[in-house]
């Protein structure tokens, strides 16, 4: 599996505009010897911030770039949070690893659908969600059977 460096480096060198480390480096406000270590896997993925620069600058997936980075946006997650406190349920749950491997594997196929499964459909109220067939159905009543654990 591709790292996150060696996925920074190859949109940075085999683009049809390449562009070099240093000025790369410069545009995303960073100190070139950095970005070579980043590239090079010498140290962890940077911040959010530093990701969502280079993801402009290189033209790439923002989500692409976070997710190799093992990072999720904490903005995003704010509002996600705001939207619907269970959010924050499901990702205090997802780390604390409290999940069956056959939970975790539901939530992911409605999370990330096959290229086969396109359907969207609308959740109890207005905030999209992706729709996977029975497994959507399944995950919706464990859901909401866990969810009511967390409700005052």
């Amino acid at each position: 599996m591709t790292t996150f460096g060696e996925r920074i480096r190859e949109l940075r060198t085999t683009r049809d505009n390449r562009i070099s480390l240093r000025d790369l480096a410069r545009r995303v406000e960073i100190d070139f010897t950095y970005l070579s270590k980043i590239e090079n896997g010498k140290v962890p993925p940077p911040s959010d911030e530093v990701i969502e620069k280079l993801a402009r600058e290189l033209e790439a997936d923002l989500e692409e770039l976070l997710a190799l980075a093992a990072k999720v946006s904490q903005e995003d997650l704010r509002k996600a949070v705001a939207q619907d406190p269970r959010v924050g349920v499901l990702f205090r749950k997802l780390q604390s690893r409290d999940l069956t491997k056959e939970q975790l594997e539901q939530i992911l196929e409605i999370a990330v659908p096959s290229e086969k499964d396109d359907a969207t459909d609308m959740v109890g109220d207005d905030r999209p969600t992706i729709l996977v067939g029975e497994p959507a159905v399944r995950f919706r009543a464990w859901w909401e059977k866990k969810a009511e654990v967390y409700r005052c």
